[in-house]
């Protein structure tokens, strides 16, 4: 009986919408349609994420794609939107012309070809395909180390480099993260770690 009721919903709400627009609204349908997307995506999929995701040259807003694919990997939502916050600023389309890392998620040209194949430099600038791609790694990180921390530690440092780093904890023997990658830890998780899972 559910679908039901939020069948009848949405479509009530879409007449209540378009009825605005017979009556002259200046949003035209597009807009109104535009909107009236976000706004059930809104609701059928609650955000937790207190910042914009909105890409600065395009102005499209990555939040509903960041939670879909989340859910979808199992991806922390929030941790993969300020993930890309710090990567790439939303910007889908820059590329690091000093390391040659691309897009939102900032890979670098030997893990793109790896993990996007053949059409790598495409799919780097494609939001469409590297947000999922971004997930996936990061859970791939994940299953690796264990917690989303060290997963956040390996995506900017290298999962060898966290292996040997950890390992030496755990003998007692002197480690130490730089200084980039205790930084990029603390803006990324740290800072939410009261929101994110272990």
């Amino acid at each position: 009986m559910r679908p039901a009721y939020v069948f009848l919903g949405v479509g009530g709400y879409l007449l209540y919408r378009y009825a605005n627009i017979a009556q002259g609204s200046s949003v035209g349908i597009v807009g109104d349609l535009t909107s009236t997307i976000q706004t059930i995506g809104a609701w059928a999929m609650p955000s937790d994420i207190p910042f914009s995701c909105v890409d600065p040259k395009t102005k499209r807003d990555y939040e509903v794609d960041i939670q879909y694919t989340g859910r979808l990997t199992g991806v922390p939502p929030l941790l993969l939107a300020a993930l890309i916050r710090q990567e790439s600023g939303f910007d889908a389309r820059v590329i690091n012309r000093a390391s040659g890392a691309r897009g939102l998620g900032q890979f670098m040209p030997v893990t793109a070809k790896e993990w996007f194949g053949a059409t790598w430099e495409a799919g780097t600038l494609d939001p469409d395909r590297s947000i999922p791609m971004t997930a996936r790694y990061l859970m791939w990180l994940y299953r690796r180390h264990g917690n989303w921390r060290d997963s956040v530690m390996a995506y900017n440092w290298g999962t060898g480099n966290i292996a040997s780093y950890n390992l030496a904890k755990k003998t007692g023997k002197p480690a130490s993260l730089p200084t980039e990658t205790a930084n990029y830890v603390r803006i990324i998780y740290d800072n939410w770690a009261a929101s994110l899972p272990t």
